[in-house]
């Protein structure tokens, strides 16, 4: 091999492990840009990379006392600091509404995280 080929490996490398700790980096159980009470307030959604992750939490969702908790989707929305649309759920434990909360289903990571009242 030439240096010149070394050098275009070696830069293709550092590129490569730049790449992987930027997105690392932006990996996390909150969207990025959000802010108030997360999942709780439409301005800090629960952030999920597509609908079956997002229903497959939400499946998973207990109150803190460790009732089952079952959902309703009550439409979509927007704010105007995240790109992508939020889904608005409506929260209850046998019939009785406890909740509304917020999901993205369209970020690059899934939350590991439950919101306040609540446990995975």
């Amino acid at each position: 091999m030439t240096i010149l080929t070394v050098t275009a490996v070696i830069i293709g490398l550092l590129s490569l492990m730049i790449y992987i700790m930027y997105r690392q980096g932006k990996k996390s159980d909150r969207t990025s840009n959000g802010y108030g009470e997360f999942g709780l307030e439409v301005t800090n959604p629960i952030p999920f990379v597509d609908i079956p992750n997002s229903t497959e939490y939400l499946n998973r969702l207990k109150t803190t006392e460790g009732k089952q908790t079952q959902y309703t989707r009550s439409g979509s929305t927007r704010v105007e600091h995240i790109e992508q649309p939020i889904d608005i759920y409506e929260i209850s434990v046998q019939g009785q509404k406890i909740a509304t909360l917020y999901v993205s289903p369209y970020q690059e990571h899934n939350s590991g995280t439950a919101p306040k009242g609540f446990i995975l």
